[in-house]
């Protein structure tokens, strides 16, 4: 694998995870989201024709329009999300605000809605790549011509 992209991890309970977008899964059913976008998924993604084309998902959580973005037709899908280790979120300070806690608060939602990603990942059968970085820091070869 280039060493770029995160390893495949190996998730197998779903209450371990948070479920950032509602999603139907084989085996498990349907995991209830904060989002929920499956009636309105053609709407949201614009109707646009993803057959064949190399798409990214910038903000990918748990994954649920990376997995779309698959089921319809995307030839090759890279999701991009926050490393939980590099702290690449702002945290504003307010009195009485432990930010150590906060940081390792954060990191720890971070860190549940990627095991729903890696669930519904290997639940799919899904190809995705996942980088985790800032994607203004990272320069793979993202952007063929037949990017979406």
């Amino acid at each position: 694998m280039d060493a770029l992209y995160a390893s495949t991890r190996v998730v197998t309970d779903p209450g371990d995870c948070f479920w950032y977008h509602a999603m139907d899964l084989p085996e498990i059913g349907t995991m209830q989201g904060a989002w929920d976008l499956r009636k309105t998924i053609d709407e949201y993604l614009g109707h646009y024709d993803f057959r064949g084309k190399r798409c990214l998902d910038i903000g990918a959580a748990s994954g649920y329009l990376t997995f779309e973005m698959e089921r319809c037709g995307a030839a090759e899908v890279v999701s991009v999300d926050l490393d939980p280790s590099a702290h690449a979120w702002e945290i504003v300070p307010f009195v009485g605000l432990d930010i150590s806690h906060a940081i390792e608060e954060m990191a720890e939602y971070v860190r549940a809605w990627q095991r729903a990603y890696w669930l519904a990942h290997r639940l799919l059968e899904s190809k995705a790549r996942v980088y985790y970085g800032r994607p203004t820091t990272c320069r793979p070869n993202w952007a063929p011509s037949t990017s979406c």
